[in-house]
């Protein structure tokens, strides 16, 4: 293997993984939903709307994508929304979320660009849920050293660096020490 690329906690990761950026989890909707709908300022009011969910999170070691999370962080453990709209794909979830068919809590790593064109709103800002989840770069123990490895785990850290700032992330001070670890 030259390059491989993992997403995963960082117990799991080797110790030369490069960890490219963490994840955060936020209720988005598209801005037609929110401007067609009844107001979205406080997290009870998500109440009056389907919230698109994570099916397989429950059945799985990922219950840290759901609302059920995300309620429990945010004091609303007795909540129950409009509807559910349960997918088992996060492409899926954050494409009913643009044809306007509920809230999702959605991976900010995943929707940046869906947010920086506006074709997503984050309604709660302020209200992100922290996942023990990050991306991580592994090289190849003999491939380190060629060029082109070299010039490509540069050009994606490169990439790892807009998609941070495109996502706000804050390091994580306990893996500050393997951001951006460039040569």
């Amino acid at each position: 293997m030259d390059v491989a690329l993992r997403y995963g906690p960082r117990a799991t990761m080797p110790s030369q993984a490069l960890r490219m950026f963490g994840e955060q989890l936020t209720p988005l909707a598209s801005p037609w939903l929110l401007k067609s709908g009844p107001p979205l300022k406080k997290p009870t009011d998500l109440a009056q709307f389907a919230l698109i969910d994570a099916g397989d999170a429950y059945r799985t070691h990922l219950q840290w994508l759901t609302w059920r999370r995300w309620f429990d962080q945010h004091p609303l453990t007795q909540f129950q929304p409009k509807r559910w709209l349960v997918f088992n794909d996060a492409y899926q979830m954050v494409q009913a979320a643009l044809a306007g068919q509920g809230v999702v809590l959605a991976r900010l790593p995943m929707v940046s660009e869906s947010m920086a064109s506006g074709d997503l709103v984050e309604p709660l800002p302020g209200l992100r849920m922290d996942s023990p989840m990050a991306y991580w770069l592994i090289l190849g123990p003999r491939s380190e050293g060629r060029p082109e490895i070299r010039a490509f785990r540069d050009w994606l850290m490169a990439e790892s660096q807009a998609t941070r700032t495109a996502i706000d992330e804050v390091p994580d001070p306990d893996t500050v020490d393997h951001i951006d670890p460039i040569d």
